[in-house]
């Protein structure tokens, strides 16, 4: 026991690596960066863009909540059993056909 009041203290082991505030932080700012994109997506499609502009504002802002160099938005089509590339962010000019 620990101290003269017969109270134990708890025991209090150090950080090894010392960052676990600012992983905190760093966490916790992503995700209300991740909150303010999906209300500016929100923002987007009120303001009645085409749905392909749409498509793009949503791989666009996807790619930045995700932290991501490349992101692409697709569409199942059941009667082919295939996937088709509706919208891209981050890839090269032409890419999307």
């Amino acid at each position: 026991m620990n101290g003269s009041s017969g109270t134990p203290k708890p025991v209090v082991e150090p950080n090894a690596t010392g960052d676990a505030p600012d992983l905190t932080m760093r966490a916790l700012s992503q995700r209300i960066r991740q909150q303010e994109i999906l209300a500016e997506l929100g923002v987007v499609a009120l303001q009645n863009p085409s749905f392909t502009e749409l498509l793009t504002k949503t791989a666009e802002l996807t790619a930045e909540g995700l932290q991501a160099d490349y992101s692409k938005v697709m569409e199942y089509v059941p009667e082919e059993k295939r996937l088709v590339v509706r919208a891209g962010f981050g890839w090269p000019p032409g890419w999307l056909a």
